[in-house]
């Protein structure tokens, strides 16, 4: 069987808060195999052509529920933030992030990993590489059930810089939920589930299970947008 390379989540970016894009591709430091390069099959459709993650499987495979909750992504995290004045992107308690920081952290997130299932899109089948019981755990709880654990630190690599241009972020968010979109029309259903891109807690996710897991996340950083405001 052929070793296929696989990288890690390594977004390619910097923490200053600019937004362009990496300068070189990172090399890639981990190996998992991968299936025979054969002609990937759909899998049956359930519930009526729905498949799972509430993706249809009918058609050009990128309509259903998850994705326009993806879509909706911009809306959330910065309606809130529309019309404000710049002062109040960076607002924030004591030792806690400002709107503007949460919406870098949110931003490098989307696109960082949307350029790695862009690198990897024409490679071979994948499988999945064999998660530990705590990767298994938190899939379960965050992705499945959506309970979000509150204090856990970002990893560092989407970590935001200290005062991001409030611009630029936006337009990266922007940019980066436009960038996963343009995929789910071309990747899915065919690469739904032989395409993989690491998660530093989860381990390997599908692009279906990334759309979830950018939902929850932001959903989860936007009531903190919308409790900053507020305050």
């Amino acid at each position: 069987m052929a070793a296929q390379q696989v990288h890690s989540y390594n977004l390619g970016y910097g923490s200053d808060g600019s937004y362009a894009a990496p300068a070189a591709r990172v090399e890639p430091c981990l190996r998992g195999p991968c299936l025979p390069a054969s002609p990937p099959r759909r899998r049956a459709a359930r519930r009526r052509g729905h498949g799972r993650d509430g993706l249809h499987t009918a058609g050009d495979g990128a309509d259903g529920a998850a994705v326009t909750r993806f879509a909706d992504i911009p809306d959330l995290v910065l309606g809130p933030l529309a019309g404000r004045p710049e002062a109040d992107w960076y607002r924030a308690p004591p030792g806690k992030w400002t709107p503007a920081q949460i919406v870098h952290h949110l931003a490098i997130s989307i696109d960082g990993s949307g350029r790695v299932f862009e690198e990897r899109s024409a490679k071979p089948p994948m499988r999945r590489r064999p998660r530990t019981l705590r990767q298994r755990l938190g899939h379960l709880l965050y992705l499945d059930i959506g309970w979000i654990p509150s204090g856990r630190p970002a990893p560092a690599a989407t970590e935001p810089a200290e005062r991001p241009d409030a611009g630029a972020v936006e337009q990266q968010l922007r940019d980066g939920v436009a960038r996963f979109l343009g995929l789910t029309h071309e990747l899915l259903p065919a690469r739904r589930d032989d395409l993989f891109v690491k998660h530093p807690a989860f381990g390997d996710l599908t692009l279906p299970e990334w759309l979830r897991f950018h939902v929850r996340h932001c959903a989860h950083h936007a009531k903190q947008i919308r409790a900053r405001l507020a305050s």
